[in-house]
């Protein structure tokens, strides 16, 4: 009996220890300080739709936004993300470009009537030759659509649709260059809602991986995997940089041989936070959207209109410099009062501007 009591002793101080490890590495029990928040040098735009998830940046600064409800991001076990998508009806895409610092709506034409858009690359100049990557996760499958950017930036012109067996939980994308690639995220390796979901995502595990696609050829292969819910991507030169919402890390990778192997892992960037998508601002520098306790993310995920959640912005310095790669946080909201749960941010002339998973709006600070 006593033997028993002690191995019962012994496991149960393994599942507490477990159990406080995981709520730690959430940043729940993190102190956070407001920053910026609540300065009176924020204010909320285009209050009238929600879920500005992502920005589309282009070569000569000009960005795309689309709203979009991303109520079948939220974790429900048991209805996958697709059910949700099916069961609800969808309504027409709003979509606004930047133009001298306001947002304007912009002329979609051709989008197929199952787009419900999440992550957005862009290549190209917003007035010019630009060319937009959206991603859509249809009731039956996902895709990459692609739309040309024209009318001075006005109208974006739906090109052509791709898809293939390894665009399977599609989170986000960038374009390879000037090449007819891209590298995408797949945040998820199992149907969501499922057990199997639900294990990758609450036990932390590294099962989601980068793909890189031919655009012509329409092929795709896996170049790194052991990531921990790879997420938001960007890419310069022959460096892919790409997020790890639950190690939380920003991960930077080198192309190998010749550009045509698997990505080689140069070092990692802890960030604290779970962070979603990155943004260039620099050469050498990126802006993160990051969700500091991710667990109240996903309380703020199953009914937004209800519960708020924190939003942070990094700037992260040096990214390929090992030794001198650092970051600090431009913006905190600490309780998610004036904007909950960010998604994306960019700078803009003298703005910052920052997007958000379920909340409504985009936020414009100023001075930051």
């Amino acid at each position: 009996m006593g033997l028993q009591r002690n191995i019962l002793a012994v496991l149960t101080a393994a599942f507490a220890w477990r159990v406080a490890k995981f709520v730690h590495s959430t940043g729940e029990l993190r102190e956070l300080n407001n920053v910026l928040a609540n300065s009176g040098r924020c204010k909320r735009v285009h209050a009238d739709f929600h879920g500005y998830e992502d920005f589309a940046v282009f070569e000569d600064g000009g960005m795309v936004v689309f709203a979009s409800d991303h109520a079948h991001f939220a974790f429900n076990f048991g209805t996958s993300m697709r059910q949700a998508i099916a069961a609800k009806e969808p309504g027409p895409p709003h979509v606004l470009g930047l133009f001298n610092g306001e947002w304007q709506p912009l002329q979609l034409t051709g989008a197929p009537s199952d787009f419900h858009p999440h992550g957005l690359a862009a290549r190209g100049n917003f007035r010019g030759n630009g060319e937009l990557l959206v991603v859509n996760h249809r009731s039956t499958h996902d895709t990459l659509e692609l739309f040309a950017v024209e009318d001075g930036g006005r109208t974006l012109r739906h090109s052509r649709t791709e898809s293939h067996e390894l665009m399977f939980n599609l989170n986000d994308c960038v374009f390879r260059g000037g090449e007819p690639e891209v590298y995408c995220t797949n945040w998820r390796s199992y149907e969501t809602g499922t057990l199997q979901d639900a294990v990758e995502v609450y036990g932390q595990r590294p099962w989601s991986y980068v793909v890189r696609c031919h655009l012509l050829e329409h092929t795709c292969e896996k170049v790194a995997d052991g990531i921990k819910m790879a997420n938001g991507i960007e890419m310069r030169g022959s460096h892919v940089i790409v997020v790890s919402s639950l190690e939380p890390a920003i991960l930077v990778y080198a192309e190998t041989d010749g550009n045509r192997g698997p990505l080689a892992l140069a070092h990692k960037i802890p960030t604290r936070s779970a962070c979603d998508n990155l943004v260039w601002d620099g050469e050498h520098s990126l802006l993160a959207a990051c969700h500091p306790r991710a667990l109240t993310f996903v309380r703020h995920s199953k009914a937004p209109t209800k519960h708020v959640a924190p939003c942070e912005v990094l700037r992260v310095a040096n990214v390929f410099n090992t030794s001198r790669a650092s970051k600090r946080t431009i913006y905190m909201d600490s309780t998610g009062s004036e904007f909950s749960a960010c998604s994306v941010a960019a700078k803009a002339g003298d703005a910052l501007w920052i997007g958000a998973v379920h909340d409504r709006g985009m936020l414009r600070c100023s001075g930051s």
